[in-house]
């Protein structure tokens, strides 16, 4: 993605809207329990990125403060240009 996270594997839902100016919004939810394997999250086991996130967005961290994976992906497509938007 352009924020330099990656797009979960493992979907195990989404729904797409329209949106402003021909955007499509993607958003995908994806569940990660314990011991899966971190490298189909959105950090890719690179502890450099999950540092990249902001505390106050982090809805529910380990003890060490990184977040637990899990939660939604939000992708926005231009329809257009056809590629990703911000």
């Amino acid at each position: 993605m352009n924020d330099g996270f990656y797009v979960p594997h493992l979907p195990d839902g989404m729904a797409a809207f329209s949106g402003p100016d021909g955007l499509t919004v993607l958003i995908r939810n994806h569940e990660f329990r314990v011991g899966n394997d971190e490298s189909i999250g959105p950090f890719k086991s690179r502890e450099k990125l999950w540092k990249k996130v902001d505390i106050d967005y982090i809805y529910d961290p380990n003890p060490e403060g990184r977040p637990l994976l899990g939660g939604t992906t939000t992708l926005v497509y231009d329809t257009k240009k056809r590629k990703a938007s911000i």
